[in-house]
């Protein structure tokens, strides 16, 4: 059965029900765990993260961050010493950020996985970004904790992304992945997004230079269900 609501965590899922609580929205329901040849039901709350969730996330995030392999090892060290990782996350989970929206998984009170959306200027590197009024959004982060990927959280995400954007008004989305991020470019030319032009930047760390290709992903979003 497909459920679709006019809520701040509106979107299509799967034998759950919605509740209410105070003034917040939740998603909670059931999915097939897809690992193993035995199809068990967990229970799992999706919502807006918040300053509570904090320590869960960039714990989450660092430890994905280190073992990605996309990135040389001694940048993501020195962001996470240098506190950049935390200083970005407490700004995206600030109670006052109107332009960003954090969005949190959880099975078995585990967070399991998340993502980040927000506004952004027209990107440069998408031609004719500019013209023909569009406002655009980009899916910042997303990331699924390893020992629960090919679950579909990652897709459940991306429309949520994409639904929490058209909320801001945005017309169209903007994606980076590390070129080297095989998996996250089949994953979002697989959801819709067009690959554009990729670029080559020199990145500097700790005195050291090194080039990192990032892949920009555009696309077009659809008008909010009514």
């Amino acid at each position: 059965m497909s459920i679709l609501m006019d809520s701040p965590l509106t979107f299509g899922a799967i034998d759950g029900e919605f509740i209410q609580p105070l003034s917040d929205y939740y998603w909670r329901g059931e999915r097939n765990n897809r690992k193993g040849t035995k199809k068990s039901k967990k229970n799992y709350l999706i919502s807006y993260a918040s300053k509570k969730d904090f320590s869960a996330i960039v714990s989450l995030y660092n430890n994905i961050r280190r073992n990605s392999y996309f990135e040389p090892i001694h940048y993501i060290e020195a962001a996470i010493k240098d506190g950049r990782f935390e200083d970005m996350w407490n700004k995206a989970l600030d109670d006052d950020n109107n332009r960003e929206r954090v969005v949190k998984i959880e099975v078995g009170g585990q967070l399991v996985a998340f993502m980040r959306c927000g506004q952004i200027a027209p990107p440069v590197s998408v031609p004719n970004s500019k013209t023909g009024g569009k406002k655009w959004g980009a899916l910042r982060q997303i990331y699924v904790h390893d020992a629960f990927r090919q679950n579909g959280w990652g897709k459940l995400l991306f429309k949520k992304a994409e639904h929490e954007l058209m909320r801001m008004g945005c017309t169209h989305m903007f994606i980076t992945a590390i070129g080297s991020n095989d998996k996250g470019r089949i994953f979002y030319e697989r959801h819709g997004a067009k690959l554009e032009t990729p670029i080559m930047g020199l990145e500097r760390c700790d005195g050291k230079n090194f080039f990192l290709q990032r892949l920009h992903f555009s696309k077009r979003l659809a008008a909010i269900p009514q």
